[in-house]
């Protein structure tokens, strides 16, 4: 869930969120992972920022298992989490978000 990978130019560490998509979605969503930079030098922050994004990777799971949806519903409902992480780490002051 929580993954720290030491700045090759600083070596601090800097955190990402790592979560395995289920065996039955994953050719629904074309990915075997979901794995975001948490853009958090700060342990604290970075584990919120990682238990909501696990909460909202849980939500879209559930929904593919239990409603069935085509392809292209489960990529809406992807892009809607994703687009929802760019805005919360704006609100944080994040420039760049995700490239």
């Amino acid at each position: 869930m929580l993954r720290a990978i030491p700045s090759r130019r600083t070596g601090q560490p800097r955190y990402h969120f790592r979560r395995i998509v289920p065996a039955m979605l994953r050719p629904l969503l074309g990915k075997t992972e979901i794995s975001l930079v948490l853009h958090a030098s700060d342990k604290l922050v970075a584990r919120e920022r990682a238990a909501a994004l696990y909460a909202r990777t849980g939500q879209l799971f559930r929904a593919g298992k239990m409603q069935n949806p085509s392809r292209e519903d489960l990529l809406v409902l992807y892009s809607e989490l994703i687009e929802n992480y760019e805005i919360a780490l704006k609100a944080y002051g994040v420039s760049s978000v995700i490239p």
